[in-house]
């Protein structure tokens, strides 16, 4: 029996539907005891998710800023939208038009998390799957914030490595305890904020306290500060709670940052501080990322996989190692599930030049592809016509690598038989899995041997 993953978060929480305004479908509010979720649409499943992956927060946030466990009277609000178009509008009326971009905010004025669900998906699999992972990470992150804002009062003046990081930290032990990560380095949405950080390991603990973290691309300066508290909270947690205590009771305003990267540094003591600096580069090290993501999102914990892609962008995730034999063996349960698109990708032999695709497709079949990376071009090499492919259904798909031969198996018949000399070595890169633009895929028993 297949147990949905939508469907293990309905079993305790109480949803309504409110009136809403003329311009919005019907809203749907679920008060927790910490949060009050509010998706502008009409979706019992989302309210519910959203609501029991925000409350996961409390107990280890509590933990890190010296909070009671009790229900809160002025419950933090939550908001979420069904896409980017009604997120700019709330933004638009609710920020000025500010953090449209962002496609998730908290608000200072409001006290208030807004979040646009990524990727957007269709009403089926919304009712069926749920929340993308993705929007389950934002959703955390930002309301992650808003605990902060009512922890701290000096919350606007925090420094980056605090504010960011902290809510990094939060959102993954909120993940981990819903039982949808495993660790940072499994998660293949993390791969390339520790890939970016590693980058920056030349970097010394004072300067990042500093807020001094310097590069062109922002998405490596937030990585590092991200990285960081998780590294803090790693190697000095009882310090790291200390230091936020002392911060807390900090005068916020100018010179700021100078004073919370004191109060941190006197929490640590001068040898502490001297074992940061030793310790931190190692930590960096020694974290090695299971999966390289370039397009979002697949969630991998438990026996079962989602793999959901944008609208218009294919999803890709690579194993970082190489397969590192001439002959194995992919073996997967694959099943389409209703959303925008309709194909399911085998990725294989990733390398600078390119990489090997095996495509099921509904309403087709199979076919073989190879990518040329530096001509950006697709080269058919085999294909096989397929009667009955359908949404909801389970197909048991096999890869057979013999060097550079390739046979496909589909429910125990072979559909593809396919020599690539050109690869020299064999096909023994990397492997990935794929959904094509709006296709969502479930990827169940998954392993290579």
């Amino acid at each position: 029996m297949i147990v949905h993953r939508a469907a293990l978060f309905l079993t305790t929480l109480l949803v309504v539907a409110v009136p809403a305004r003329a311009e919005e479908a019907t809203q749907r509010v679920a008060v927790g005891k910490h949060f009050r979720v509010v998706v502008h649409f009409d979706s019992e499943v989302a309210a519910a998710q959203a609501l029991k992956a925000v409350e996961a927060l409390w107990p280890h946030a509590a933990k890190l800023y010296g909070l009671g466990t009790g229900e809160l009277d002025d419950k933090l609000e939550v908001n979420l939208y069904r896409d980017a178009g009604d997120y700019g509008l709330a933004m638009d009326e609710r920020a000025g038009g500010k953090f449209k971009r962002n496609l998730a905010c908290a608000l200072w004025d409001s006290q208030s998390a807004h979040v646009a669900m990524q990727p957007e998906v269709s009403d089926d699999l919304l009712a069926i799957e749920g929340l993308p992972y993705l929007t389950l990470n934002l959703l955390l992150h930002e309301a992650a914030h808003l605990v902060r804002f009512r922890a701290m009062a000096n919350y606007r003046s925090h420094p980056d490595w605090l504010a960011d990081g902290a809510a990094q930290w939060l959102k993954y032990e909120a993940l981990r305890s819903l039982g949808l990560i495993r660790g940072l380095q499994d998660d293949p949405m993390s791969a390339r904020g520790i890939e970016r950080a590693q980058g920056k390991r030349d970097l010394d603990v004072a300067t990042i306290l500093d807020d001094g973290v310097k590069d062109p691309y922002w998405y490596t300066v937030y990585a590092v500060k991200r990285v960081f508290f998780t590294y803090l909270m790693a190697k000095h947690a009882r310090i790291t709670r200390e230091a936020l205590r002392a911060i807390k009771r900090l005068g916020g305003g100018s010179g700021f940052g100078t004073r919370a990267k004191k109060a941190f540094a006197e929490a640590l003591g001068s040898s502490g501080m001297r074992r940061a600096e030793r310790d931190w580069p190692k930590y960096l090290d020694g974290l090695k990322p299971q999966w390289s993501e370039s397009r979002r999102s697949l969630e991998t914990a438990g026996e079962d996989w989602l793999q959901v892609a944008f609208p218009k962008t294919n999803a890709l995730a690579w194993q970082t190692k190489p397969v590192g034999k001439k002959a194995y063996s992919f073996r997967a349960r694959v099943r389409l599930l209703r959303n925008y698109g309709d194909q399911a990708n085998i990725l294989l032999d990733r390398r600078d030049g390119g990489f090997v695709s095996v495509a099921l497709t509904l309403g087709f079949g199979v076919n073989v592809f190879s990518y040329d990376a530096k001509k950006d071009t697709w080269q058919s090499r085999a294909s096989k016509e397929l009667t009955g492919l359908d949404f909801d259904k389970v197909y048991e798909v096999r890869v057979d690598v013999d060097g550079s031969r390739l046979k496909v198996h589909v429910g125990g018949q072979v559909v593809a038989d396919v020599t690539f000399t050109e690869r020299k070595g064999g096909l023994t890169g990397p492997w990935g899995l794929g959904a094509q633009a709006g296709s969502a895929v479930r990827w169940s028993n998954v392993e290579v041997r």
